[in-house]
């Protein structure tokens, strides 16, 4: 059996409303993970930028 993780990661601001951002933020990091080829950790950054670390 083979598997994989994909990890998406976001932190709470203060100028966020609500735990909701941080948890869409994190599926935009999750998501972004998957799309660079799985067995990923992706940090949310910013509206316009993710970075990934294999």
């Amino acid at each position: 059996i083979r598997v994989t993780l994909s990890i998406g990661i976001a932190t709470y601001r203060d100028d966020m409303k609500d735990y909701l951002q941080v948890v869409h933020e994190a599926d935009i990091a999750l998501y972004q993970s998957k799309k660079l080829g799985r067995n990923r950790v992706t940090a949310y950054v910013n509206v316009n930028k993710v970075t990934s670390d294999e």
